[in-house]
């Protein structure tokens, strides 16, 4: 099983690898900044939520731009059940 943030072992498992971040404030995303497979992950969602998730995929896709990947959509995975 991968480590995840809280597992004291993730650090290890990332020393060395390169680490970009990017903000944004969610009232300036809308819908309108989301992929089609995106938006019909918060097809039912108020408002609020679509900016935040809006807002979080932005800077996802920023940041790891910034390390010279290009990404598709990013969508949660609809089987896990954390």
């Amino acid at each position: 099983m991968m480590p995840h943030a809280g597992d004291p072992r993730f650090s290890d498992l990332c020393r060395g690898l390169p680490v970009e971040t990017a903000e944004m404030d969610p009232m300036h995303a809308t819908e309108a900044d989301l992929l089609p497979a995106e938006r019909a992950q918060v097809s039912n969602a108020v408002t609020k939520r679509v900016r935040e998730f809006a807002a979080g995929r932005q800077c996802a896709r920023k940041a790891m731009s910034r390390l010279g990947v290009s990404m598709g959509p990013l969508l949660n995975d609809l089987h896990c059940n954390s």
